[in-house]
């Protein structure tokens, strides 16, 4: 058999959800000399760079920059999906028993899958790791959550004020996103602490929900 099929079923082995097939990019990327990046943080890339980031666990993008400027050479583009047909369970879908999804895979199967319990959840929250602390607070969103847990809404406030943009934006768009009514003169209060945002962007993504809000009275309009 050819080695690049032998390759091929290899990695094929290995990649049985998104998040494995990630994973062994990653180091596949790592041996032909690839750097990650970080999508929280400003690119510093020089002619000749590899570099790859990922997004979620599930989502990767590498790239190598050319010699010559894009303006002059122009670039090229190559997707794919890192999914195939797979039985996924959504990580605190149908929160039950203990508050843990009937038939979840335990600890040691889920490899690179997400935490399932939102007790897991809240301590990803405070990881050392923007970058999970990032994906945590999009679990915490109530399309994921899918109950109205008042820890989860005390911390999603609290993230409000986090060092990371892409944490606080996270945390933004959780808070629009389905806050529970009673909560809403602290999502108001929120707002008003993130007009002055470090964040240009968030800063005036911020004072225009405000002034919506003031208009219309309403402060979920991510909602459906």
């Amino acid at each position: 058999m050819p080695d690049a099929v032998v390759d091929l079923l290899s990695f094929i082995d290995r990649s049985p959800t998104p998040y494995h097939a990630v994973a062994e990019s990653v180091r596949r990327l790592g041996d032909a000399g690839y750097r990650a990046l970080r999508d929280d943080e400003m690119w510093d890339l020089a002619p000749g760079d590899r570099c790859y980031v990922v997004r979620g666990e599930g989502s990767l993008v590498a790239l190598r920059t050319g010699m010559t400027s894009p303006a002059n050479a122009g670039f090229r583009v190559v997707g794919a999906h890192t999914d195939s047909p797979n039985f996924r369970l959504k990580p605190l879908a149908d929160v039950a028993e203990e508050q843990r999804y009937p038939g979840a895979l335990p600890r040691e199967q889920r490899g690179a899958m997400q935490p399932r319990t939102i007790d897991e959840v809240l301590r990803a929250t405070c990881n050392a790791d923007p970058a999970l602390r990032k994906r945590a607070v999009r679990e915490l969103c109530p399309c994921e959550l899918k109950v109205n847990d008042s820890e989860a809404w005390d911390r999603i406030l609290e993230l409000t004020r986090d060092r990371a943009v892409g944490v606080r934006r996270n945390a933004l768009h959780t808070l629009i996103d389905g806050s529970p009514r009673e909560r809403e003169p602290e999502v108001v209060g929120a707002l008003e602490g993130m007009r002055d945002d470090p964040d240009a962007k968030l800063r005036r993504h911020a004072r225009k929900l405000l002034a919506r809000y003031r208009r219309t009275g309403r402060i979920n309009f991510n909602a459906r």
